[in-house]
């Protein structure tokens, strides 16, 4: 009998799309932690890591470009995510 897995590998740039990145990090701030992900010249994926962070919370023009990202992400995914809750 095989187990199914219980995730699905993705990419950095899906969980970026997605408003994702943004919403952790928003919380993360919070305690002055950030996730960074840094890209070579191509776009790729080079490193992913924690890193402490000065500043607290993104600008108001970020703010509402992320949220509306997120929301778009929520909505087209809304049977998945409902389903995948089940």
């Amino acid at each position: 009998m095989t187990k199914t897995k219980p995730y699905i590998k993705s990419s950095w740039k899906k969980f970026t799309d997605a408003g994702l990145l943004w919403w952790i990090n928003r919380q993360l701030h919070l305690f002055g932690w950030v996730i960074v992900i840094q890209e070579n010249d191509k776009g790729e994926v080079e490193d992913v890591f924690p890193s402490k962070y000065k500043f607290r919370g993104f600008d108001c023009d970020v703010e509402n470009d992320c949220f509306c990202k997120l929301t778009k992400h929520i909505s087209e995914n809304i049977k998945t995510l409902l389903k995948d809750s089940k």
